[in-house]
């Protein structure tokens, strides 16, 4: 068994792709087009590697399974979000959306989810692993692991949305009623946990 700490950095850049653009105030009759900046994801978590081999190491060993576990902990951001709405109406009536009347801006200091946040969270890797030694300065080595970090808070706009709420204009265009979306207090961030499963290959040298 073997015992290591380790450090790691990720960042996960908001994608304006993944966010849902169009709502609709079924009370007042318009409909909101909204674009966000901001609101970036930054972890960096320290934590401690645990390796058990399940076959005896020695000097001779060609061939060997090992099992892994690395806990740690996360000290996440997430940047501050600036949320836009550009406001339509139907002055024409002809079932579309598409009458500019005017723009609004929703500021952090304003509405409480869209400030920035600093929390700590944490998680576990967990996985197996081979690795071949052909030689003792050469070896290879392939590795499965299954993550799960406990919850942080992004942007998630796509979580509020059902489809028993949504509206289709006469042009085709799915607009969700804001008030069980746009206009939530908590809007557009969400706080989940998230599991992950990668694999790894690769070769290393030992001096």
């Amino acid at each position: 068994m073997s015992i290591g700490p380790n450090i790691s950095y990720l960042s996960f850049k908001y994608d304006s792709d993944k966010t849902y653009p169009y709502y609709y105030d079924p009370v007042d009759d318009f409909a909101i087009e909204s674009s966000l900046t901001g609101g970036d994801v930054s972890l960096v978590s320290v934590g401690f590697n645990f390796k058990l081999n399940f076959v005896p190491v020695g000097d001779n060993t060609v061939f060997s399974l090992y099992g892994i576990g690395n806990p740690f902990v996360s000290f996440v951001n997430r940047g501050e979000c600036v949320q836009s709405g550009d406001l339509y109406s139907d002055d024409d009536f002809d079932g579309i959306y598409d009458d500019y009347s005017r723009s609004v801006d929703f500021e952090p200091m304003d509405y409480p989810a869209l400030e920035k946040e600093s929390k700590v969270s944490g998680g576990i890797h967990l996985g197996v692993g081979f690795e071949i030694n052909p030689t003792k300065k050469v070896s290879f080595f392939g590795q499965a692991t299954f993550s799960y970090t406990l919850p942080i808070s992004y942007v998630a706009t796509n979580s509020y949305l059902k489809d028993e709420d949504r509206y289709v204009d006469a042009n085709g265009t799915i607009y969700y009623d804001a008030y069980e979306s746009f206009y939530l207090d908590d809007f557009p961030i969400k706080k989940n946990g998230f599991t992950a499963l990668s694999f790894k290959i690769g070769i290393s040298f030992n001096f």
